[in-house]
């Protein structure tokens, strides 16, 4: 099987996000994996269950990453690979860290 991913900059998750997925606890909502440079986070195929991951993550990852889910969904992505040389995209909240 073929599937689609988004690629963006890292700039797009808060240091936070990254602190949370780095510690890999029970608490985190949504399937992910590490790469080298970021990570991999899996975006749910329906509306009814990003609802529910959205729910969950909510108040603990920022709304950046939670946009970013949204916005790989409506592209149809089933994946994001967050990279530290992905590309800056204008319509997603940025943060330096």
């Amino acid at each position: 099987m073929v599937e689609k991913y988004l690629e963006l900059s890292t700039c797009h998750m808060t240091a936070r996000d990254n602190e949370l997925l780095d510690a890999d606890g029970p608490e985190i909502p949504f399937g992910f994996d590490r790469h080298e440079y970021g990570f991999w986070i899996y975006v749910a195929p329906d509306a009814g269950s990003r609802t529910d991951v959205a729910d969950a993550a909510r108040g603990a990852f920022s709304d950046g990453l939670l946009a970013a889910m949204e916005l790989a969904a409506a592209k149809d992505c089933r994946w994001i690979r967050f990279d530290c040389d992905g590309p800056v995209l204008a319509e997603l909240p940025r943060f330096d860290w």
